[in-house]
């Protein structure tokens, strides 16, 4: 088992299976602190910024990352920044991750 540190993972382009679009590159995850499992990758939308700071996200269900290269995250579903509502990506209270 190889292991990968949040800064290599930063490093590595997002890239879809289904059509090999490139998503761009992680910024941030978000974390169940209750068990302290990644549960999305945030990456910025592209062509988006905000003044102030803020940027408009796509969130990428840990779920869909199917492998994790020297260089690239492959990831499967259709990611075009609106949060999907699918059966695979819900979660009872009780459930800790995907």
């Amino acid at each position: 088992m190889k292991f990968c540190c949040l800064t290599e993972l930063f490093k590595k382009e997002l890239i879809c299976i289904e059509d090999g679009r490139k998503l761009g590159y992680p910024t941030d995850v978000q974390i169940d602190c209750r068990c302290g499992q990644i549960v999305n990758l945030i990456v910025p939308a592209k062509g988006t910024f905000s003044f102030f700071g803020g940027k408009d996200c796509i969130k990428i269900p840990w779920c869909d990352v199917e492998r994790i290269g020297e260089d690239v995250i492959w990831v499967c579903g259709c990611h075009d920044g609106k949060d999907k509502d699918c059966d695979r990506h819900k979660k009872r209270d009780d459930d800790c991750c995907c």
